[in-house]
């Protein structure tokens, strides 16, 4: 529904004039008479004001209510289009997490076999030193396993002895007893 608006621009430039003359004009006021041609003045200027804000009106109210009708009908389709575009921003960003989550996980998983590769690779180093050693490493945790080895395999074998020989002793005092009682028969 368009609707021309059409205006006066005559009554605009007469009211401009009257204002003007009614701006110009000097008044002192020093008796009751001047003071009653003064009400009159401000009740000129207050008429005047009201002609200048009734005829602005009926210029632009049918402006305004025609830029309301223009919101009014393109409202409904702004709001559709604004509900649409921050359900599918919703969903790329969803989307953009939940790749960013792969990708973190992927990463995490990759730098976990990187470390598990690099210790096997070094414990497979170590090894091969050894090997090449003799069997003996160069480190001092190395040291101290076949330091230990050692001694472990010490204790044991002289325990080993020493119950022997424990044994050994027991029996040999009882062949000993047994020749005693037997010389004594």
């Amino acid at each position: 529904m368009l609707q021309l608006v059409s205006y006066d621009t005559e009554s605009g430039v007469s009211v401009t004039t009257e204002a003007r003359a009614l701006s110009n004009a000097v008044i002192t006021i020093d008796s009751v008479e001047t003071l009653n041609q003064a009400t009159d003045f401000v009740r000129k200027i207050k008429e005047l004001g009201k002609k200048i804000e009734a005829h602005r009106t009926s210029i632009t109210k049918p402006l305004n209510d025609a830029t309301k009708a223009v919101n009014d009908l393109f409202r409904e389709p702004r709001e559709i289009l604004d509900a649409t575009e921050r359900k599918i921003k919703s969903a790329i960003l969803e989307y953009q997490a939940e790749q960013q989550r792969i990708a973190d996980e992927a990463a995490r998983k990759a730098l976990a076999e990187r470390l598990e590769l690099e210790a096997q690779a070094r414990k497979a180093q170590e090894e091969a030193e050894a090997a090449r050693r003799g069997g003996y490493g160069k480190t001092r945790r190395d040291l101290r396993r076949v330091h230990r080895r050692y001694f472990q395999r010490r204790r044991r074998r002289s325990r080993k002895k020493f119950t022997q020989n424990k044994q050994n002793a027991r029996i040999l005092i009882l062949q000993i007893k047994e020749n005693f009682a037997r010389l004594q028969l």
